[in-house]
């Protein structure tokens, strides 16, 4: 029940009209460091509800509240992301996918982490995870509707635009050929 609520704090705060954007997330950001133990606890259960509610949850955090690529690292959640968008969709629900696909891409998007040695550990992690071959293949390969293909290479996508000084420093086949497999998807 308090997931639920966590989540939808962030859109529940923005329909604030009191408060400019900047007031909302500063707000916001006091509470980010409670809200991912919450996210965390619950993304290390078992019970697929509660995975999908925490990453829910997480994609509505790191929208509205600014949470970096480096904090998630920090944090120990590049590890879930992986695992969860590692794995066919068969497995697990469209809308996980999509979440934790838009949480992730939402990290990687917050600059104020750009450039920092914790950011570039973030980004090698999961340019490991490309060239491992799981990593956003498997569940686009899996039969992925639209909107998981979407997400999937939206987030490859900003990952490779954000990135890309730290991606032509280290040669990875493994990524462009991924490039070419959601250019080729059918959605």
């Amino acid at each position: 029940m308090s997931l639920k609520l966590v989540s939808c704090a962030p859109q529940e705060m923005n329909q604030i009209t009191e408060l400019t954007p900047s007031q909302i997330t500063a707000t916001l950001q006091t509470c980010v460091e409670q809200v991912l133990k919450l996210v965390y606890a619950a993304l290390t259960t078992t019970t697929t509800v509660s995975k999908h509610l925490a990453f829910t949850t997480l994609q509505h955090w790191t929208e509205h509240s600014r949470v970096s690529l480096s904090h998630l690292h920090a944090q120990s959640f590049l590890p879930l992301l992986i695992t969860a968008l590692s794995i066919p969709q068969q497995q697990q629900q469209e809308a996980t996918l999509v979440a934790a696909s838009r949480a992730l891409t939402e990290a990687i998007l917050i600059p104020t982490d750009n450039c920092t040695p914790s950011r570039e550990a973030a980004v090698q992690l999961l340019m490991q995870a490309i060239s491992q071959g799981h990593f956003i293949r498997t569940p686009l390969q899996s039969n992925s509707s639209q909107e998981v293909a979407h997400a999937l290479g939206t987030l490859l996508a900003t990952l490779v635009c954000e990135e890309v000084d730290v991606i032509v420093q280290h040669e990875n086949p493994h990524l462009l050929d991924l490039l070419l497999t959601i250019q080729a998807h059918p959605s």
